[in-house]
């Protein structure tokens, strides 16, 4: 995540009108604040959902995301498309809006340089 190696990619991201998400081991590297210099929007991942793939521990870090939502007015989590967390997904998904959660495109809590 050095700037000589990653920086030729994030110009290309930013030139063709895309958003890089930032990882949680990369947040303190030079990538967030070499986004923000070429003009890349980024966004911070909160929560990896997929540290486990069984259905328990899935559905603990998506109510684990919600309350830092809560907390923070949003957040994004990133995963692993197993089965299991678009089964996990789909469930939690359901009663959102009965919980006052609103599920929204990246764009809307993405940082733009």
């Amino acid at each position: 995540a050095d700037a000589p190696s990653i920086g030729p990619v994030l110009t290309e991201l930013a030139l063709a009108g895309y958003l890089f998400i930032v990882g949680q081991s990369m947040a303190g590297s030079e990538v967030p604040r070499l986004a923000g210099r070429i003009g890349l929007p980024t966004a911070t991942a909160d929560l990896v959902l997929t540290e486990s793939a069984s259905p328990a521990a899935i559905a603990a870090a998506l109510t684990a995301l919600e309350e830092i939502a809560r907390r923070d007015g949003s957040a994004l989590g990133i995963a692993d498309p197993y089965p299991a967390f678009i089964q996990a997904l789909a469930d939690w998904s359901q009663g959102l809006s009965d919980r006052g959660v609103t599920l929204a495109p990246i764009s809307a809590i993405a940082t733009a340089p």
